[in-house]
């Protein structure tokens, strides 16, 4: 795996594909703070030899794309309230996936995303319909005024101040998986621990999480809109999710027409080793029934 970068709109993108560049591309977006390399790389090539074209990206502020240091902190209570504006919103974070396909001569892609990254997603499919085959949700929400809430201890790994030391980083993403990651045998915290290492010496950014989270609190719920969409979409989540509980996936599969919902008994706010061939497979039987044509999808 090679990481390159694009412009786009002024950013440096970091991106890596796997997979052949004459199979259908398909666009991995993560989610709050979290880099490319979340998409697990065994991961990713389970989808390439489901004949995918993978392309995983390091959203703006996160990991080696472009640090918007000069917007500072945001306000989340201002932000919320709505006096203040947030640094940039989920529309730009869905104009950079979209620049990213621009960047790679990529017109139609099928669309992944998981948490944060889930409600980018969103955005593309609403803001450039025409860009997206098919559209995958994964551990994700309807929007913030519309999701039902974390459990509090969830929650407060939102809130919690983010790691400075190495030391600090680890601990605070073993504690999170502890709190919101996957349940009896899919728990596997030496990964969460190599992730740690690996996300720090890419490059760790406390104020961009800060920026991404201001952008979700500012945005209102799509429940409506969705409603719309016409792209094949599968909604994946975990029944053991405190961060984002599974209620938002059963919101999000009954908003959307047709969409298939699946669901993990011991899946958390995560993407457990064990789970990777169901999760690939139903991912890559949504993105097939993209690439039918509207006779056959009638």
């Amino acid at each position: 795996m090679d990481e390159r970068f694009a412009s786009v709109g002024g950013l440096e993108i970091c991106y890596e594909e796997i997979g052949s560049p004459a199979d259908p591309p398909m666009l991995l977006i993560m989610g709050l703070g979290a880099q490319s390399i979340s998409w697990p790389d065994g991961f990713c090539t389970l989808l390439a030899d489901r004949g995918l074209r993978v392309i995983r990206y390091d959203n703006r502020d996160v990991g080696r794309s472009t640090v918007l240091s000069h917007l500072g902190s945001p306000d989340l209570r201002a932000v919320s309230e709505r006096t203040q504006p947030p640094p940039y919103t989920l529309h730009d974070m869905a104009a950079d996936a979209v620049g990213l396909l621009d960047a790679l001569g990529i017109y139609e892609a099928h669309v992944v995303g998981a948490s944060l990254g889930g409600v980018v997603a969103q955005f593309v499919a609403l803001d450039h319909p025409g860009r997206v085959r098919s559209l995958g949700l994964v551990m994700t929400h309807p929007g913030r005024d519309l999701a039902d809430p974390p459990a509090p201890e969830a929650a407060a790994v939102l809130t919690t101040p983010r790691a400075r030391t190495l030391d600090a980083r680890i601990e605070q993403l073993l504690h999170a998986h502890r709190v919101v990651g996957s349940r009896g045998e899919l728990a596997d915290p030496e990964r969460v621990r190599e992730l740690a290492v690996r996300t720090w010496e890419r490059g760790w950014h406390p104020e961009g999480f800060a920026r991404q989270l201001a952008a979700i609190v500012a945005t209102p719920g799509r429940l409506a809109e969705l409603s719309g969409l016409a792209m094949p979409v599968v909604v994946v989540h975990g029944e053991a999710d405190g961060l984002v509980p599974v209620s938002n996936g059963h919101r999000l599969a009954e908003a959307i027409p047709h969409a298939r919902l699946v669901t993990f008994p011991e899946m958390g706010h995560d993407l457990p080793a064990p789970l990777w061939e169901p999760i690939c497979d139903a991912i890559a039987s949504n993105a097939r029934a993209g690439l039918r044509t509207p006779t056959q999808n009638a």
